[in-house]
């Protein structure tokens, strides 16, 4: 076996050939595996149940989860590893948990992972949260040199894993090959490398490619349109229009966002921002910017509909763009393309005519400034208005409002929103913007935020204190030193998350190196108006910690580990089994860091004798494991943990998995109720009489295959269907089956089993449930819309009609369907054609269109079918009564 994973390496395709020899002839292979690290006797291996893959030779080394951790090979590996450890067992083949996928074969590693060597820094950066699929068919079906149907089809064996492939027909790709140019094209600096498009493609960026290729846009929009239907979005054009388009330099400049000819790219349609903002950078009029756009009307481009003539002197000022500018400083989330007065009162140029007079309280100037504003805000509102057709709107302004405002007011927001050094996008919290307010003014924090609250009902955020309990506080700089934790003036948790977190034990002592913990917190005590969460008490012991004492701060009670979040039960527990000491000798240690506001739960001060006694077993932690299963860390510094509550069904999952009793396990975990436990309220007397089976943990686990992630209180009603095509049963069995553990509290779809009939679900009904149609989360649970029948349609290739009677099966499980007229559906079967032209964006996925059909979508769609237009509209026509859409009528030259 080992030689042939070697060829695979090398020569793919004789591999691919031998492998195929060997199956047909019935011929086994001779192979040692290593899995947990122990080199397993000679086996021989029937390739037709196990298939070919190279990474099998190193499954029995050990894996670092923290470079792997949500990496595609660290899942692969995981998998492939339990497939070798159950390669005996008689089930083996029967059992969807393991191998109920295509078996891969040589080829479909490489089209995987990208790479034959399993030590490649790149196999710890393919994660599923970067996984692009087009971008991975591409580079691998570049690498196997071979077409991107039969590429597509070797990804479909890795569904299990969670890879998100779209789902499509891939009779549609036909012969098409991936070549290297196309990796350009996709890119977002033409240059093939990351980063790449996010699965839209910009009409800007199909000029840049067109500019910097020399090549024709329409041939661009041509080549990249063979990719829609993997799940590429290409702008609406209509390519008649693209004939004999020429492009220039200076087309890049306006259809960039920053006006730099780069990405990011305008949309199609162009916002009255962008139009501002083009006639301000070229010194032209609106009348100009917008005819140089015009040029751009016919690759699908949207202009605000408005007369020329009225923009023809109207030029774009500084002061306007300020005015209309999207960055808007602090406030909470504003329409686009919407001024409010909050924008034009920060953008008035009052500090010269009123600088002197900002601390003077006169009647006299406080008239005139009020006057000057109203003049002021007039002058700029005649301004904007002038914008409005453009699509600029104008909050309406109450002119009385303006007298309440002073000169100091101003001051005051604009140090607030505009003069700190604490970025209003990042996640500073409020109050440092205010505190900054204060420092900079020499002003006390009430004073300020009475004026900030002049400011609210504009849309202005501020944080929310009491100013009664503020008094007159004045921040200075040394105050920044304590409130913000680094030295070089940054990192505002104290402010977000209350005082303390375990990391910043050790900030303080290194930080304030001549200062006692107990003193720092002294110090701290003057924040509390603010809002600090700071100890009224301080402590006792709190100078007195230990190395110890800083390692069960840490997850895996080492230095290098991360820090806990918060104190929880589970983690005491934990510590308390790892140091080997009594229970409550562990709690008096997290009693300090909880006393001085380290997050975590509260412990009762009277803890009975025989529990701060108790020491913590190994039993004990198993139990509050969430799959029971510490791989036999006797030191329990990893594992998936409970939160602080027991659900019923972990407890029912216990008795499986610990061949104990419900008794004993109940009662093992009551004894840590008293410290906070959440233990469900069961009747031992009723639990005792549920003993559950290898088949109910079937039902209960994520996975089917009995082992975690469990569900946690509720069976959803699409796991009863996915349980009874895994037990063989009827959905009427097996949910009689979960139904009996309802006196437990566990929640179970409560229908009559017997309305179910005696239907059998197989995987087809497991398809059309799930939301991607790739039998993984999402679920359906509700409401079955029916353009996901119609998709569902086209992938199983089977009649709408078909799988709406299937369904209909399924609705006493709480499935609600579509109200439709069956005489509608007749036999069909929808097409991948279909759903894209049934498509907004042509790429036969969401959004969906609805309403009204315009002419210039159903010419596009016969574009993108390269079919006539009347074949466009008479698929539209098949499906225009069932979903309600409203075609074009008439002459199709008229349209």
């Amino acid at each position: 076996m080992e030689w042939l994973w070697e060829l695979e390496k090398s020569e793919v395709y004789v591999a691919e050939h031998i492998v195929n020899f060997l199956i047909q002839n019935n011929i086994y292979v001779n192979t040692k595996v290593k899995i947990s690290y122990s080199e397993s006797p000679q086996t021989k291996i029937n390739l037709e149940e196990i298939g070919c893959f190279f990474i099998d030779k190193k499954i029995g080394e050990y894996l670092d989860s923290r470079q792997y951790n949500n990496t595609i090979y660290g899942k692969l590996h995981s998998h492939r590893e339990l497939i070798w450890q159950n390669y005996k067992n008689e089930n083996f083949i029967s059992s969807s948990s393991l191998i109920s996928y295509p078996v891969p074969r040589p080829g479909d590693a490489i089209a995987l992972l990208l790479t034959t060597d399993l030590k490649a820094k790149e196999l710890t950066e393919l994660k599923f949260t970067n996984f692009f699929f087009l971008i991975h068919l591409i580079q691998s079906a570049l690498i196997l040199d071979e077409s991107l149907a039969k590429t597509f089809t070797r990804l479909q064996k890795f569904l299990h894993l969670g890879l998100k492939i779209p789902n499509i027909d891939v009779g549609i790709l036909g012969d098409l090959r991936a070549n290297s140019e196309d990796l350009i094209l996709l890119s977002v600096n033409l240059d093939a490398r990351n980063p790449w498009l996010e699965k839209e493609v910009f009409i800007g960026h199909l000029a840049w490619i067109a500019i910097q290729l020399n090549k024709p846009i329409a041939k661009i929009y041509k080549r990249l349109k063979l990719f829609s239907p993997l799940g590429l979005k290409l702008p609406k054009i209509n390519l008649e229009s693209l004939n004999n388009f020429i492009l220039n330099q200076e087309d890049l400049f306006l259809l960039s966002e920053k006006l730099n000819s780069k990405s990011p790219w305008i949309k199609q349609k162009v916002s009255p921002i962008h139009i501002l903002k083009i006639a301000h950078k070229l010194d032209i009029s609106i009348a100009f910017a917008l005819r140089e756009l015009q040029k751009f009307i016919p690759l699908g481009f949207e202009l605000p509909e408005v007369n020329l003539d009225l923009f023809e002197h109207i030029k774009v000022t500084q002061e306007i763009l300020s005015f209309c500018s999207t960055e808007k400083n602090g406030r909470s989330s504003i329409v686009e393309n919407y001024v409010t007065l909050l924008d034009i009162l920060l953008n008035l140029n009052w500090y010269e005519e009123f600088e002197e007079f900002i601390d003077v309280e006169d009647e006299d100037i406080a008239d005139y400034f009020h006057e000057w504003l109203v003049d002021e805000v007039t002058r700029i509102i005649k301004i904007i208005n002038c914008f409005v057709p453009l699509g600029i709107e104008l909050q309406q302004v109450e002119f009385d409002y303006l007298n309440n405002l002073t000169l100091k007011d101003l001051q005051r927001l604009e140090h607030y929103l505009l003069y700190g050094e604490f970025n209003w996008y990042e996640d500073n919290p409020l109050l440092i913007h205010l505190l900054e307010a204060s420092c900079s003014l020499n002003e006390p924090i009430a004073e300020i935020l009475k004026s900030l609250q002049k400011f609210a009902s504009l849309g202005l955020e501020i944080p929310e204190l009491s100013i009664d309990n503020i008094g007159n506080f004045v921040v200075t700089y040394e105050d920044f030193d304590y409130l913000c934790i680094y030295e070089d003036g940054t990192g505002t948790d104290w402010l977000t998350n209350g005082f303390l977190e375990p990391a910043h034990i050790e900030i303080i002592e290194y930080r304030w190196q001549n200062m006692s913990i107990s003193d720092f917190i002294k110090d701290m005590q003057r924040y509390i108006p603010l809002g600090v969460k700071v100890p009224k008490k301080i402590p006792e012991n709190i100078d007195n910690i230990t190395n110890i004492d800083k390692l069960i701060l840490c997850e895996n009670f080492f230095e290098e580990s991360p820090r806990i979040e918060k104190v929880s039960l589970i983690h005491i527990l934990r510590s308390a089994y790892w140091l080997d000491e009594a229970l409550g000798k562990t709690i008096e240690r997290f009693q300090k860091f909880l006393a001085v506001g380290v997050a975590g739960l509260e412990i009762p001060k009277n803890i009975p004798e025989s529990l701060s006694n108790y020491k913590v077993t190994y039993d004990d932690l198993k139990l509050l494991s969430e799959d029971f299963n510490l791989e036999g860390d006797y030191r329990v510094t990893s594992g998936k943990w409970l939160t602080d509550k027991v659900l019923t069904l972990h407890i029912i999952q216990a008795i499986v998995k610990l061949e104990k009793s419900g008794t004993e396990i109940v009662n093992r975990l009551q004894r840590f109720v008293p410290l906070g436990l959440d233990v469900p309220q069961i009747s031992l007397e009723i639990l005792s009489s549920f003993i559950p089976s290898q088949e109910d943990m079937i039902v209960f686990s994520r996975n089917l295959d009995s082992n975690a992630p469990f569900f946690k209180e509720k069976i959803p009603n699409w796991q009863i269907v996915r349980a009874s095509v895994e037990l063989n049963k009827t959905v009427a069995e097996t949910l009689k089956q979960v139904q009996k553990f309802i006196p437990l509290g566990i929640e179970v779809p409560e229908t009559n089993s017997e309305l179910l009939d005696y239907f059998t679900a197989n995987q087809d009904d497991i398809i059309t449930l799930s939301q991607d149609l790739d039998q993984n989360e999402p679920w359906l649970e509700n409401e079955i819309s029916l353009i996901h029948i119609l998709r569902v349609s086209m992938s199983l290739k089977k009649p709408v009609a078909t799988i709406l009677t299937r369904l209909q099966k399924l609705t006493p499980l709480g499935f609600k369907l579509p109200k439709i007229d069956p005489r509608l559906l007749g036999d069909l079967i929808v097409t991948q054609a279909d759903l894209v032209a049934l498509s907004e964006d042509l790429d036969a996925a969401s959004p969906w269109i609805k309403g009204k059909v315009s002419s210039f979508h159903i010419h596009c769609a016969s574009q993108r079918l390269n079919e006539p237009v009347i074949r466009t509209l008479e698929r539209l026509q098949t499906f225009s009564l069932i979903l309600n859409l409203q075609l074009p009528e008439g002459d199709r030259e008229t349209w």
